[in-house]
């Protein structure tokens, strides 16, 4: 009768360890893309849990292999711990290319299981917008800088108010007031990173020139290459300014004109060849406005 009791214990724990062999599962985690903006985000490998079944404790072996141009790298060279059960991911790989890991599970009694997971990147640099100045009734272009490994992008602008085009990168708008546009990018893969746009408008009065009480303004030579002269006349006004706007609304410089003087030269040989628009504005009063074209 002990013999079969024996027996029996034995036939039970070589089924046991079998169901504990055939039960170890490991997970290295869902492939995915991560979404990097610089300094922002953070991603964690394995499951939850990692691994289950077997017998704990259990033993992690994370690795991978990667080649460039130049060298070989590993795990260890993109993981803060390949012994870890989750290990985070502290290097990427900036040409937008893809890893895979490989995650070997060892349980207590020496059972083994394997998994791997695939992490592609989609890497995004932004860059500090500078807030447009337009005038009241005047319309800008919105500037955004975004760059991305994962095109082609989708884009989405808030608020739908006095904007040509909400799903385009650079819409003109025309608000009556100073705000922000706000947009939404996404990528192929389904990344989304936000991005906007201030824009600053200053309320002022159209004031036409008027020759009988001896108010003049020109500009010449246009188009301009290296200088350009500036020659005026404001009785009663302490000090003019001349605004410089590039093509998209942005203002680029700002000449002060004291009445004193009346003739003013301005360097623009630094600027690139385009067209620019100027606003004489005075007491807040636009005297003049006109274009100026700069070429090389």
């Amino acid at each position: 009768m002990k013999k079969h009791i024996l027996l029996f214990g034995l036939i039970f724990s070589i089924i046991s360890i079998s169901e504990l062999q055939a039960n170890l599962i490991a997970n290295a985690g869902n492939d995915t893309t991560f979404c990097i903006t610089y300094g922002q985000d953070s991603l964690y490998l394995g499951g939850d849990p990692t691994a289950k079944g077997g017998v704990p404790p259990y033993n992690y072996s994370w690795s991978c292999f990667y080649k460039d141009s130049n060298f070989i790298y590993t795990a260890s060279d993109f993981l803060d711990d390949t012994t870890a059960a989750n290990p985070e991911l502290t290097s990427i790989i900036e040409t937008g290319d893809t890893l895979i890991f490989h995650l070997k599970v060892t349980d207590s009694i020496g059972n083994t299981c394997k998994d791997s997971v695939k992490v592609s990147f989609c890497i995004y640099t932004m860059e500090s917008n500078i807030p447009i100045h337009i005038d009241a009734g005047d319309t800008a272009r919105l500037n955004i800088s975004v760059s991305g490994s994962c095109p082609p992008f989708t884009y989405h602008w808030e608020p739908d108010y006095n904007i040509s085009k909400q799903n385009i990168e650079r819409p003109l708008v025309w608000p009556d007031s100073s705000m922000t546009y706000y947009v939404t990018i996404t990528d192929i893969s389904g990344c989304q990173f936000h991005d906007y746009c201030e824009v600053i408008v200053s309320p002022v009065n159209i004031k036409n020139i008027n020759n009988n009480d001896k108010t003049y303004f020109s500009l010449y030579p246009n188009p301009a290459n290296t200088n350009i002269h500036i020659n005026y006349n404001l009785p009663g006004i302490n000090i003019a300014k001349l605004y410089l706007y590039n093509s998209t609304g942005r203002k680029i410089s700002v000449v002060e004109l004291p009445p004193e003087i009346q003739t003013h030269t301005f360097n623009v040989s630094g600027f690139s060849p385009g067209i620019y628009y100027y606003v004489l504005i005075a007491e807040s009063n636009i005297y003049e406005k006109g274009k100026l074209l700069i070429t090389k």
